[in-house]
């Protein structure tokens, strides 16, 4: 299991979600990640959020994810 840390801040009506060990990424197939911010409207879907957005860009399943939330 990996641990991310994900630092979150209030941006007007968001929650930004900025992982910054997604920045350069690159994927078995040699694409390189470039985006390390995704958003979520309410507190409580930080998480649910940050951890969709890790699976997508990283390609492993949600149980393979530990997240460290820094606000």
């Amino acid at each position: 299991m990996t641990t991310y840390r994900v630092n979150v801040h209030r941006d007007d009506r968001w929650w930004m979600i900025d992982v910054p060990e997604l920045e350069g990424y690159r994927t078995a197939g040699g694409a390189i990640n470039v985006g390390t911010v995704t958003q979520a409207r309410r507190y409580a879907d930080i998480e649910q959020e940050a951890r969709d957005f890790i699976c997508a860009v990283v390609g492993v399943e949600p149980a393979a994810v530990e997240l460290a939330i820094c606000r």
